[in-house]
């Protein structure tokens, strides 16, 4: 029959418990990573970030960068009546 004494079974409950408690945490979501930008998403279910607020009325237009996409893009917003919110345009500012 093996012996183990006392001390083995409590470096067997550490590491037992040590995988537990790292097995359990969570990496952080993305969304917590770009905190400081405004997410978007386009009518194609496109994700887009920027560093303002989007703030466009029916039909007009802004251009802003576009964090994910690293280029300066043109924003038209658009409202669809039958849904009852806005649907958002987004094109490559060829400039």
């Amino acid at each position: 029959m093996l012996k183990v004494n006392k001390l083995t079974l409590f470096h067997i409950t550490i590491v037992i418990l040590a995988i537990i408690l790292v097995s359990c945490s969570t990496s952080p979501s993305a969304a917590v990573e770009a905190k400081n930008f405004f997410t978007l998403t386009d009518y194609k279910d496109e994700t887009h970030s920027y560093s303002k607020p989007i703030i466009i009325k029916h039909l007009k237009t802004d251009t802003l960068y576009c964090k994910n996409h690293h280029c300066w893009e043109i924003i038209r917003a658009v409202y669809i009546m039958d849904e009852g919110k806005f649907n958002y345009f987004i094109g490559r500012n060829l400039k």
